[in-house]
C-alpha cells in the first residue's frame, strides 16, 4: 500500500499554503494589483445615479453653447474664426488655449489675432495658477495642492502674452485637487484660488460672469467649492 505521507503530498500542501499566503499578502501591500478594492473605495452613490439611473433621453441639451475646435490652426486662422464668430454676436467667447509668446517668424498673424481679440467684446482667456518652482519645470495640467505645503497659496499665474490678454479677463483651467484624491475620481472643483496676492476665478466662472454682465442671464454663483 502506498503511504499517504509521501513527499509529493507534502510538497502540494506546502505549495498550497504559500499560494494562499501570497493571495493574502500581495493585495495588502500592492494596491495597484487590487483594482476591485480601489474601485469600491472610490465608489459614490452619485456615480450610479449619473451612469445607470439617469434617462439620457430626458436630459436637456443647451444648444446655446457651441464648442469650436481650433485644432492646430495658426494664429491668423484663429483670428479669422473669431471674426466669423463675432458676426453671430455671442454672449461670451472663451478661448482655452495659450499664446505664450509672439511669433517672430509671423508677426502679421500675431497682430491679426490681437486685433481680433480686441474686437471681441466678451472675451475670456485661459490661465493657470501655479507654484513658481513647478511652473519653471514645464506646463502641467493639474496641481496637487498639498504636495508642497497644505496651506501654501499659488504664487505664479501663467497667461498668454500681454498683447493678447490686454483686453480680456482670464480664468484658470487647471484642476486643483487634494493629495489624497490624486488617483481618485474628482468630485469637487474650486471656483477661485488665491494667486500672487489676488483672487483668480476659474475659467467657467469667468465665462458665466461675462454672460451675466451681458444681460442674457443672471446666474447665482457660489464661489465656494462645489461637489459634483
Amino acid at each position: 500500500m502506498r503511504s499517504f505521507f509521501s513527499f509529493d503530498n507534502l510538497a502540494i500542501v506546502v505549495a498550497t499554503c504559500c499560494a494562499v499566503a501570497m493571495l493574502y499578502v500581495v493585495p495588502k501591500n500592492f494596491d495597484f494589483l487590487n483594482p476591485i478594492t480601489q474601485a469600491l473605495g472610490d465608489f459614490d452613490m452619485t456615480d450610479m445615479v449619473f451612469t445607470q439611473f439617469r434617462d439620457e433621453s430626458k436630459v436637456t441639451v443647451d444648444t446655446n453653447i457651441v464648442i469650436v475646435n481650433i485644432g492646430d490652426r495658426g494664429r491668423g486662422e484663429i483670428a479669422e474664426m473669431l471674426g466669423r464668430i463675432n458676426q453671430a454676436e455671442p454672449a461670451v467667447v472663451g478661448i482655452d488655449a495659450f499664446f505664450r509668446a509672439p511669433k517672430e517668424e509671423d508677426p502679421a498673424s500675431d497682430s491679426a489675432l490681437s486685433a481680433a481679440m480686441q474686437a471681441t467684446p466678451n472675451l475670456v482667456l485661459v490661465s493657470k495658477v501655479a507654484f513658481k518652482e513647478e511652473a519653471e519645470e514645464g506646463v502641467v495640467e493639474q496641481w496637487v495642492t498639498s504636495a508642497v505645503e497644505a496651506d501654501r497659496v499659488f504664487d505664479t499665474l501663467e497667461t498668454s502674452h500681454p498683447m493678447f490678454t490686454a483686453h480680456a479677463p482670464t480664468g484658470y483651467a487647471n484642476l486643483i485637487i487634494d493629495q489624497e484624491a490624486a488617483f481618485m475620481t474628482v468630485r469637487e472643483v474650486s471656483f477661485e484660488e488665491e494667486c500672487a496676492g489676488k483672487k483668480e476665478h476659474s475659467f467657467p466662472i469667468r465665462i458665466a460672469q461675462a454672460v451675466a454682465r451681458n444681460g442674457r442671464q443672471r446666474p447665482w454663483l457660489d464661489m465656494r467649492r462645489m461637489r459634483l
